[in-house]
C-alpha cells in the first residue's frame, strides 16, 4: 500500500528510504538482515542494498568485514561492491544488482558447453578470491547466479577471510563444509571441496534428466569430495578437466586494488620506522609515510609489522580508510574492531580489568567495543552523553585502556590510505597523542600526496601537536617509485 500512495501522490515514505537509495521491492530475508533491490540516483542505476535489521555490535562488524574484504577486488565472477554506510539509520551497503537463477537450477538441464563454461567461470571467481588471500567459506547454490547471458557470479562474502587470520571459529554450511572446515582448519581446499559438492547436485540433477554424464567429471567430483584436503585438486588441475572452455578469463590471479608485492630496496625506510619504533617505548610517536599509487605504502608497513614488530611481540591494530564509505571516525573505525577482537580472546578476568572507568562515550562513539562484555556491562545503563563531552570522555577512556595495555606489551596502529579519512578522526588521534598523559604508542599511516595535501586527518593531528605543551615525536617520509 505505501509503493502505490507513493506513486499515485508523490509521497515519500520512510520504509521506501534509506539515505539516498530509493527502495523498490525486497531481493531475499535472512537472520541478519534483509537484500533489497534499490535505485541509486546518484549513478542513475538500479542496485542491490544489504542492510542489517538492527545495530547489534557483532553484526554491524561482521557486515563491515564481509565489505571490506571485497571492496577493493574487481573481477567478472565475483559480484562488484559498491559504497558502506554505518549511520543512526542503519548499516548497510551498496552492490551490482544481480538477476539470474542459482547455479544449480542452471546447470541442470544446459548443454555440456554451457555446463564447462558454468563450471570453469565459477573456478575463476573462486581462484580470484584466494588470489587475494581471501576464503569464501560459503560456497552453495544459493549463492551463486546465472545471468540470463550466462555470466556466473559469486556472491555472499559474509563469511569470508583472510587465509592469514583465521581464528579456528567452524562458519560455513554443514552440507557444503569439508571435513577440516568442520574443525576449524579451513584452507583454500575447503572451497573447493564446497565446489565439488555442488558439482555432484548439479549431476545428480542432470542424471534424473537423462543427461549423459561424462566420466571426466564424476572422477573429478570424487577426487574434490575427497576427505582430505592435500588430495583435493586446486585451480590448475580443475580447469584442465573441463578444458579451455573461457580463454578471455585466463588472467592472473586478482588482486585488490593497489596492491603490491616488493620491498627490495627499502632497507633505509624499515631501519626509519624500526627506530620511531624505540623512540614509541617512552611516548607517543606518528610515522606518516606519503606517496602516490602502487609505490608499496602498504607493503612496507606490512614488512615492518610482519618483521619487527611481530619480534618484539607488539599489539598491532591496523585499520584501513575507504574511499566509498561513509563511517563515522573511520580512520579508527578498523583499529576499534580489531582491538575489540583482541579483547574478546582474553580470558573474562583480564579484559574486567582492563576495562576503563567512564567507558560509556568510548562505546558511544564506537559501539563495536560493545561486544566485549566487560565493556557493555559498564556501559548499558549509562545515559547518552553530551555532544561536546563525547570526544573528551572517549579520549580519556580510550588513553587509559591503551595505557593499561602497554604496561606489558609496546602498541602499535597502523591506518592504511588515510586520505580517505575524515576530520574526526584527525581531531580524536590528536587529542590521544598530543597529551602529557598519552600512552606510549607508534601510528603508522600511509597516504597519497604532499607534505601539505589534502589529509584532514592528517592536518588536524599536525595543528593539535603544534599547540599542544608536550611535543608529539614525528617522522614523515615520502615513498618514490623503487627501481629494480
Amino acid at each position: 500500500m505505501a509503493l502505490v500512495c507513493r506513486k499515485l501522490f508523490d509521497e515519500p515514505s520512510k520504509l521506501l528510504q534509506l539515505g539516498r537509495f530509493e527502495l523498490t521491492r525486497t531481493l531475499g530475508r535472512g537472520g541478519m538482515g534483509v537484500v533489497y533491490e534499490a535505485f541509486d540516483p546518484l549513478h542513475a542505476e538500479r542496485i542491490a542494498l544489504k542492510m542489517l535489521h538492527g545495530h547489534e555490535p557483532t553484526h554491524v562488524c561482521r557486515l563491515k568485514r564481509e565489505f571490506r574484504a571485497l571492496a577493493g577486488l574487481r573481477h567478472p565472477n565475483l559480484v562488484a561492491l559498491h559504497d558502506l554506510f554505518v549511520a543512526e539509520d542503519g548499516a548497510y551497503f551498496s552492490m551490482e544488482l544481480i538477476q539470474g537463477r542459482d547455479f544449480t537450477s542452471y546447470t541442470c538441464d544446459v548443454d555440456d558447453a554451457r555446463l564447462n563454461a558454468a563450471l570453469r567461470q565459477l573456478c575463476e571467481g573462486v581462484h580470484a578470491l584466494h588470489g587475494a588471500g581471501k576464503l569464501h567459506r560459503d560456497l552453495k547454490p544459493q549463492n551463486v547466479l546465472v545471468t540470463e547471458t550466462g555470466r556466473v557470479v559469486l556472491l555472499d562474502f559474509g563469511l569470508v577471510d583472510d587465509v592469514s587470520s583465521l581464528s579456528g571459529s567452524v562458519a560455513g554450511t554443514p552440507a557444503y563444509m569439508a571435513p577440516e572446515q568442520a574443525e576449524g582448519q579451513a584452507c583454500e581446499s575447503s572451497d573447493w571441496y564446497g565446489f565439488g559438492t555442488m558439482l555432484r547436485l548439479t549431476l545428480q540433477a542432470r542424471r534424473a534428466r537423462r543427461h549423459s554424464i561424462p566420466r571426466s567429471l564424476e572422477r573429478l567430483t570424487e577426487r574434490l569430495t575427497d576427505r582430505t584436503a592435500a588430495w583435493r585438486p586446486g585451480f590448475a588441475e580443475i580447469v584442465a578437466v573441463l578444458g579451455d572452455a573461457l580463454p578471455s578469463l585466463r588472467e592472473p590471479r586478482a588482486k585488490l586494488v593497489g596492491a603490491c608485492e616488493s620491498v627490495v630496496g627499502r632497507e633505509a625506510e624499515l631501519r626509519w620506522l624500526a627506530e620511531a619504533y624505540e623512540h614509541s617505548k617512552s611516548g607517543p610517536v606518528l610515522v606518516s609515510v606519503r606517496g602516490e599509487a602502487g609505490v608499496g605504502k602498504t607493503t612496507l608497513l606490512r614488512q615492518f609489522v610482519s618483521t619487527t614488530a611481530v619480534a618484539a611481540h607488539a599489539l598491532v591494530f591496523s585499520g584501513r580508510c575507504y574511499e566509498r564509505e561513509s563511517v563515522p571516525y573511520n580512520a579508527l573505525d578498523g583499529v576499534m574492531d580489531e582491538l575489540s577482537r583482541y579483547l574478546l580472546s582474553l580470558p573474562s578476568s583480564q579484559a574486567d580489568r582492563l576495562c576503563p572507568e567512564h567507558v560509556q562515550a568510548l562505546l558511544q562513539m564506537f559501539p563495536v567495543l560493545a561486544r566485549v562484555p566487560a565493556m557493555r556491562r559498564v556501559g548499558r545503563s549509562a545515559a547518552r552523553a553530551h555532544p561536546l563531552d563525547l570526544r573528551t570522555g572517549a579520549v580519556a577512556a580510550l588513553k587509559l585502556l591503551l595505557q593499561s595495555l602497554a604496561v606489558k606489551r609496546p602498541l602499535l596502529m597502523c591506518i592504511d590510505d588515510l586520505q580517505w579519512s575524515d576530520a574526526d578522526s584527525g581531531r580524536l588521534l590528536g587529542s590521544l597523542l598530543c597529551a602529557d598523559d598519552a600512552p606510549p604508542l607508534l601510528v603508522l599511516c600511509s597516504h597519497r600526496g604532499g607534505p601539505q595535501g589534502s589529509n584532514p586527518a592528517l592536518e588536524e593531528i599536525l595543528q593539535l601537536a603544534g599547540r599542544a605543551p608536550c611535543v608529539l615525536d614525528k617522522l614523515e617520509f615520502e615513498l618514490g617509485r623503487n627501481p629494480r
